[in-house]
């Protein structure tokens, strides 16, 4: 316990010296003008959306590499169609180095690209993403998009819209944090489910605290809880970057503290292209 109470002090502590350190973090919160950005989390193994997509023709690589509808991978399906919500240079896409043969190819997006050992899940993956926005300053929307599950919604379109209506509550009430539902088609059982509760958001009736939350439920309390209303968890997070950074290290301080030892010492070892860095966490 002594130690639980430790980490937490110190990552309550360093995320103070994080958004209090730099100019940007220092100014007030100006609600009449946001920066709007994007990290992309393409750096899974994408097992999971494997075998969901019967169209994949590169059974042996990560789904968000794949081509399901055009002649472009799901990351660079991806990176074109939040165009429209995040500028390519304000929007990061992490990666996994053995995936390097098919990542090259982003660039063209100019996005900036992080390059991870390997898959150390998504939390890390979002706070190095957080770190490279950190320019943008405090008033920066960030929208979290997990590539490989993409192009599991039958309509783009209407998901960006929702996304959208996301940054938009956050806008008008900075605080907020969204994560996004999606009404299940089937009872799969790999999928995240949500618990839809009371309003949260009186500007909009479609937004609903989280009342529940079931991770990978068997097959049978699945269709129930399709006949109760649940949503699938799309993994797809709207929020303040310093939210995002708070809601971390508040949850996982242990990680956020690792993560941040971890970061500051491949500052002092990286070289090379700025816009491309590895880092082991």
């Amino acid at each position: 316990m002594v130690r639980r109470i430790t980490v937490v002090e110190e990552a309550s502590e360093l995320l103070k010296r994080q958004q209090g350190g730099s100019e940007e973090m220092q100014h007030p919160l100006d609600q009449t003008k946001f920066n709007r950005a994007a990290i992309v989390l393409a750096g899974g193994d994408g097992n999971r959306a494997l075998r969901q997509n019967e169209h994949t023709i590169w059974p042996s690589v990560a789904s968000q590499f794949c081509t399901p509808t055009s002649d472009k991978g799901t990351v660079e399906e991806t990176v074109r169609s939040i165009s429209r919500l995040a500028s390519p240079r304000d929007t990061v896409v992490v990666v996994n180095q053995a995936h390097g043969e098919f990542y090259d190819r982003i660039a063209q997006h100019d996005p900036s690209i992080v390059v991870q050992p390997f898959n150390r899940g998504s939390v890390p993956a979002i706070l190095y993403g957080l770190r490279r926005l950190a320019h943008l300053g405090r008033n920066t929307v960030v929208v979290v998009f997990p590539c490989d599950d993409f192009f599991a919604f039958e309509s783009h379109e209407r998901f960006i819209r929702h996304i959208e209506e996301a940054i938009a509550a956050v806008e008008a009430s900075p605080f907020l944090s969204v994560v996004l539902g999606t009404v299940p088609r089937t009872s799969e059982s790999a999928l995240g489910w949500i618990e839809p509760g009371e309003s949260a958001c009186p500007a909009d009736p479609s937004i609903f605290h989280v009342r529940s939350y079931w991770r990978s439920p068997p097959v049978d309390p699945a269709i129930k809880l399709i006949r109760k209303g649940w949503l699938w968890n799309s993994l797809t997070i709207v929020a303040r970057a310093p939210r995002l950074q708070e809601m971390i290290a508040e949850c996982l301080p242990e990680l956020y503290v690792a993560f941040n030892t971890a970061f500051a010492l491949s500052r002092t070892m990286a070289n090379g292209s700025p816009s491309r860095i590895s880092i082991a966490t």
